[in-house]
């Protein structure tokens, strides 16, 4: 097989691989970036097969649209309501799942926008892998000044730190907690 019909990819566990381009599949995906009020802490997941850090989300079904996805991976998830706001970043990968999973090459083109979430986040979705429908697991509220020290999907943090960008942007920076109950 020669150069141009295959490509490098990465795989779940970061390792290169060549893949027949004749093997890609095409996966559209969305995720979802949710801060606390004080944008101290964002709304994450650990992926079930590279256990990374990774903003909730996922595949957009076959006759599905962006925001429905959103709203579905959410509750799978994280088990929570989401209302979805604006786009804020966009992002593209190919990337080779292992055969214990699929054995597939994807192109992904990765939508990530802001999302506002209600209720409390349920306890069993922290670690149980059993709760929700996804692969992932350990959902958490991270604080914002230790990503940099976490294992985070690189586009994944990206698009956190253009979110941050963009509602400083667009809202200014957050008000000073002022309550002397501390």
């Amino acid at each position: 097989m020669s150069e141009e019909d295959t490509i490098l990819c990465v795989t779940s566990h970061g390792e290169t691989k060549a893949v027949p381009r004749a093997e890609w599949r095409t996966r559209p995906s969305v995720y979802g970036i949710s801060f606390t009020e004080d944008r101290g802490q964002v709304l994450l997941t650990r992926d079930g097969i590279s256990h990374r850090w990774e903003l909730p989300g996922g595949g957009i079904d076959s006759g599905e649209r962006t925001v429905g996805a959103l709203v579905r991976e959410f509750a799978e998830e994280v088990g929570l309501i989401a209302t979805v706001g604006p786009p804020v970043y966009f992002a593209d990968e190919i990337y080779h799942y292992p055969p214990h999973t699929s054995d597939h090459t994807w192109y992904s083109v990765l939508l990530f926008y802001l999302v506002h979430t209600s209720g409390a986040l349920d306890a069993a979705f922290a670690e149980d892998r059993s709760v929700g429908h996804g692969s992932n697991y350990g959902a958490a509220w991270v604080p914002v000044d230790e990503l940099d020290g976490l294992d985070v999907l690189p586009h994944h943090y990206d698009a956190i730190q253009r979110a941050l960008t963009w509602l400083e942007a667009t809202e200014g920076p957050v008000a000073p907690d002022d309550d002397d109950d501390d």
